[in-house]
């Protein structure tokens, strides 16, 4: 009776996934010129963001400007900002002030770049988040901005760098496996949601309407949470897949599970984040169903192709949900703790 049910929940998935893929694959999107700006949070990211800010001065649309928000970084990220804005005016450096105790540095971060942007750019019709890890392909921006949805959230394309095969790759899967899209798209309801912070595209006057980074300050999952403001005042969420933009998340597999974890805290309330996390030790009961390999892998390549990720660490995908499984416990242990620990600050849950 057991092996049933992860038969059906198997096929379930499945079903999820090619109607996710195939949806995506035929929506169209409509097109119209958007003047915009960028914004990118920066916490220590000296070793990454010059590849960011390298890939957003080869794009055949530009901003009016790239405003980055040096949060308190305590590396030579500020160093790396200054010798780019030599080579591209277009960026601004905006230093942080230190972060108050009623806010969650992400959120502190983005909304001093909007008040940067008011002081300078206060008329661009479009402000794009970029997390400083990810980087664009020469198109990017022009596909991104210039479409008329109210507001995208870009699932980039994952690569990894080391150990963190054994997780990274897993952040798409998950999204095409579980929620049906289309009914999140057309539905819109708060409970039918996903966002991922490391590109978020808004018109200005809805960032503007739903309070800013501001209603989220509090929050360490903000863009889950913005998702649900944009739902809740009337306006429809798109999500995109693809290797427009690709995103390093992580330099090891112990950090992508600090991060995963993180992050399967904050995703919903409590009850439902224990939700989540039953589907997820599911799931990985579902992959000892070994009679059914066949399929569980065809699901996972098809993904793998779909957000452009290389088809063979579809191969590890037993590892990996055993990983996502310990970090579901591990997640749930934090919670039941009360603190988190997030780029070098500690937060009460």
């Amino acid at each position: 009776m057991f092996s049933i049910f992860l038969e059906i929940g198997l096929y379930t998935f499945c079903v999820i996934t090619v109607w996710n893929i195939v949806w995506l694959s035929l929506k169209t999107n409509q097109y119209q010129q958007n003047t915009f700006a960028v914004i990118i949070p920066a916490r220590n990211e000296g070793q990454r963001i010059g590849a960011l800010l390298e890939s957003l001065h080869r794009q055949t649309l530009l901003p009016q400007t790239i405003i980055v928000c040096d949060d308190n970084s305590t590396d030579n990220t500020s160093e790396i900002v200054k010798h780019y804005q030599q080579q591209n005016v277009l960026i601004d450096l905006v230093r942080v002030p230190s972060l108050p105790p009623t806010w969650t540095g992400k959120p502190w971060a983005c909304y001093h770049g909007y008040l940067q942007l008011l002081k300078t750019q206060p008329t661009v019709q479009k402000i794009v988040f970029l997390d400083a890890d990810v980087i664009l392909h020469p198109k990017a921006l022009a596909l991104i901005t210039q479409n008329t949805a109210p507001v995208i959230s870009y699932f980039p394309s994952q690569k990894y760098t080391s150990s963190d095969i054994f997780l990274t790759p897993l952040l798409n899967w998950l999204i095409l496996t579980i929620l049906p899209i289309q009914l999140a798209e057309t539905l819109s309801n708060r409970y039918l949601v996903a966002a991922n912070g490391q590109c978020l595209v808004f018109s200005r006057d809805c960032y503007q309407q739903i309070g800013t980074h501001y209603a989220v300050r509090r929050i360490l999952l903000e863009d889950i949470d913005l998702a649900k403001l944009v739902i809740q005042h009337g306006y429809k969420l798109s999500l995109q897949f693809g290797n427009l933009i690709q995103c390093q998340m992580y330099p090891n597999l112990a950090s992508a599970i600090q991060g995963f974890s993180k992050n399967l805290i904050f995703v919903t309330n409590k009850w439902q984040a224990i939700i989540l996390i039953v589907i997820i030790l599911a799931l990985c009961m579902i992959v000892l169903n070994l009679k059914l390999w066949w399929l569980i892998l065809l699901q996972r390549f098809l993904v793998s192709q779909f957000t452009k990720q290389t088809w063979w660490e579809s191969l590890l995908h037993p590892i990996q949900i055993g990983m996502l499984g310990l970090t579901a416990v591990i997640s749930l242990g934090t919670r039941l703790f009360g603190i988190v620990s997030w780029k070098d600050r500690v937060y009460k849950i």
